[in-house]
């Protein structure tokens, strides 16, 4: 990550309310992932618009060093186990 991706993890991390508000294209996705493993998260709930969802399982496989399930949630059962759940608020 660049220096200001991994500050704002950080910073992301050392909260427990934030909302991360940087312009399109910086690594938003990024800060998120990294500051998911600062903490140690063993569960990541990502809401995001349809179009991007298999990017975001892309970003946990490229940035993070935890290994956690992965999937797309589309329907409520699909919500129950462990690991990341990407779920479209379309």
């Amino acid at each position: 990550p660049m220096r200001f991706q991994a500050e704002g993890a950080l910073w992301l991390a050392g909260r427990q309310r934030a909302l991360l508000a940087d312009e399109m294209g910086l690594g938003k996705t990024c800060q998120a992932v990294l500051a998911a493993d600062h903490i140690g998260a063993p569960d990541v709930l990502v809401l995001a618009p349809a179009a991007v969802t298999a990017n975001w399982l892309r970003e946990f496989s490229l940035w993070s060093g935890h290994s956690r399930p992965a999937r797309i949630v589309r329907a409520p059962a699909d919500a129950d186990g462990p690991g990341v759940r990407v779920a479209s608020y379309d």
